[in-house]
């Protein structure tokens, strides 16, 4: 799932006149009309994710010691894939080496978890 995302946001910087990046589920329902959402985020230099402390199984329980240093258990976030970023995150994302290795090696993987919005935020924060 990280791979196919990281392709999207590589796909999409690929056309310079994107200056935003947004991945929503097929069930997102906007609550405004497009031209409202284009504007505000246009309006903004605000990236948007989904971040969140969850000291159950399915958040921090999937910290891994071998994640340490460059991720402390306490920086670790559970959140939801879906985001908005900005041309300048979603550049960082895809610069990214060091925190993709280390949750690809390391990050525990429960069920169908995987560990989309934990990198997502180690990148950007």
């Amino acid at each position: 799932m990280v791979d196919a995302e990281k392709r999207l946001l590589g796909n999409a910087l690929l056309d310079i006149d994107n200056q935003f990046f947004v991945l929503l589920s097929d069930s997102c329902i906007p609550l405004h009309t497009f031209d409202y959402i284009y504007n505000y985020l246009m309006g903004t230099n605000v990236s948007f994710i989904d971040s969140f402390l969850d000291p159950g199984p399915h958040g921090s329980g999937r910290y891994s010691i071998e994640m340490f240093p460059e991720i402390e258990h306490r920086d670790f976030r559970k959140g939801a894939q879906w985001f908005a970023i900005t041309r300048r995150h979603a550049i960082l994302i895809m610069a990214d080496n060091l925190y993709y290795r280390k949750f690809k090696l390391y990050c525990k993987v429960r069920f169908t978890l995987m560990p989309v919005m934990s990198l997502l935020v180690a990148c950007i924060q």
